[in-house]
């Protein structure tokens, strides 16, 4: 059979989750990926509490781990530690979450063609050819969540126009149980380790993946960055690096960029909408494959077009404006907000574990610190439990 309701371009989360949603609703659906599945992808793999809210089934066989305390450095100076009863983030690897995923949606009766390369996509709304290095598929809808350089994007003419960040990480095991355990109960935020950006800690299983990303493309070196994270933590001569990677991270597309037309939409790093601050993709591949579901079943059921879901998207993009004017106080004038930090680390920090817990948003925080009331406390008191 080479007829299916909707096919979909990448089996990462936010694909794989959107033809599990399509399936449960007993869509037909082909998933395919140019790669030979499971992958590796590189990636922190944190799932924060707002992330794991979305998912409709249980992840905990594939969890490495659920730390429960999230910390906050600034130039290796803890300005914020909180400890949570529930799970704030679930840690995983990328490759078991990823199959986990696709395996998911095979079970509602998704099919999934790995090692395929999509190629284009011709025809007439509602009657699609997709070409594929493994032939050509009809279809009436087709979903881009191929990634950062998204060839369904291209094909769709939604090209979206972002900025990237970088990031690279190692798989570090420690030498000793006893220097694995002063790490494997906190996700560790470290800033100024590396310019206009942060370093990070995220505990799995059996290791620690560790990692450092930056905003600036002007920054060299990246490696050397994290040898010297490493060494701030007692790590590099106690431990040794099973695997390091480097990968881009999508964020802040423009104001122009479209998500979405009569033939298809853009969902995962192919639309762009990754947190500009921390780097955080997960929550809104998946936030985006729920959404993308529901537009779609209406539309194959012709109560609406496709192009409700740009406008659905622009509302998370909005919010997101917002992250990045916080992201600008952040990290373009690094010796002022560093201060602010030292300040009032207590107070930014459970601002924070609410914007990943889903309790507030990044618009609702920017209104709050830069009311009048809020300026002033910024700049003029400072937290009891504040480092000076």
């Amino acid at each position: 059979m080479n007829t299916f309701d909707v096919i979909i371009v990448g089996a990462g989360p936010a694909g794989s989750l959107l033809g599990y949603f399509l399936t449960l609703k007993k869509i037909n659906v082909l998933i395919i990926d140019k790669k030979k599945l499971p992958r590796q992808k590189t990636c922190g793999g944190g799932l924060t509490r707002r992330a794991l809210d979305i998912l409709p089934f249980d992840i905990s066989e594939v969890i490495e781990s659920y730390p429960h305390t999230v910390s906050i450095s600034v130039q290796n100076t803890v300005v914020f530690q909180y400890t949570s009863h529930s799970p704030i983030i679930g840690m995983v690897m990328r490759d078991r979450f990823d199959y986990f995923l696709i395996k998911k949606a095979i079970s509602q009766g998704a099919t999934v063609m790995d090692e395929a390369v999509f190629r284009h996509v011709s025809g007439m709304t509602g009657h699609l050819s997709v070409e594929t290095s493994k032939g050509v598929f009809k279809t009436k809808i087709i979903a881009g969540a191929d990634g950062v350089y998204s060839k369904t994007a291209k094909a769709l003419h939604l090209e979206t126009k972002k900025k990237t960040m970088i990031g690279i990480e190692a798989e570090v095991y420690c030498d000793s149980p006893t220097l694995f355990n002063e790490f494997r109960r906190s996700a560790g935020f470290d800033f100024g380790v590396v310019p206009k950006g942060y370093g990070w800690i995220f505990p799995k299983k059996e290791h620690l993946s560790i990692g450092v990303g930056s905003l600036s493309k002007k920054v060299k070196g990246m490696q050397q960055y994290l040898y010297r994270y490493l060494e701030t933590k007692k790590l590099k001569n106690h431990s040794h690096i099973q695997s390091m990677r480097g990968w881009l991270i999508p964020y802040g597309p423009s104001k122009n960029s479209l998500y979405a037309n009569e033939k298809g939409l853009l969902l995962g790093d192919a639309a762009g909408l990754t947190d500009p601050i921390t780097g955080e993709g997960m929550f809104y591949a998946l936030r985006e494959a729920d959404i993308a579901s529901r537009v779609i079943l209406d539309a194959l059921s012709g109560k609406q077009n496709l192009s409700v879901y740009h406008d659905a998207i622009k509302t998370l993009q909005q919010d997101l404006t917002y992250a990045l004017k916080l992201q600008g106080l952040l990290y373009k004038v690094p010796r002022i907000s560093y201060m602010l930090m030292n300040r009032h680390g207590n107070r930014l920090g459970k601002n924070y574990i609410d914007i990943i817990t889903g309790k507030t948003t990044y618009y609702k925080l920017y209104k709050k610190i830069f009311s009048v009331r809020g300026v002033k406390r910024l700049f003029f008191t400072q937290d009891k439990n504040s480092s000076t």
